[in-house]
């Protein structure tokens, strides 16, 4: 059996788990994974990004993580796709890998 599945191209640690062929293709790096998924917990609430919260991410993530802002970390998008999940790590994000 495979040792992950057929369509991850990059493990959550950032390493290459397939060869791309196309010029210039590469996997996402460890940094940049980290980035996507900490901003991947906003867009349920705040989805355009002329947000305010995304004038300074890291300001606005930390003010998340100290509870010093109104969130609750599970957005309405995710209620409809009915992912409670999404809310409940929110606020212990933590670095997967």
């Amino acid at each position: 059996f495979f040792e992950h599945p057929l369509d991850s191209f990059v493990s959550l640690g950032g390493t290459a788990l397939q060869k791309g062929y196309r010029p210039g293709a590469r996997p996402f790096s460890e940094k940049e994974l980290e980035k996507i998924l900490r901003v991947s917990l906003c867009l349920g609430c705040h989805r355009n990004y002329e947000d305010k919260i995304y004038r300074d991410f890291e300001k606005s993530y930390q003010q998340f993580q100290n509870n010093a802002v109104p969130c609750n970390g599970l957005g309405e998008n995710q209620k409809a796709i009915g992912n409670p999940e999404m809310g409940k790590s929110s606020r212990e994000f933590k670095k997967w890998k």
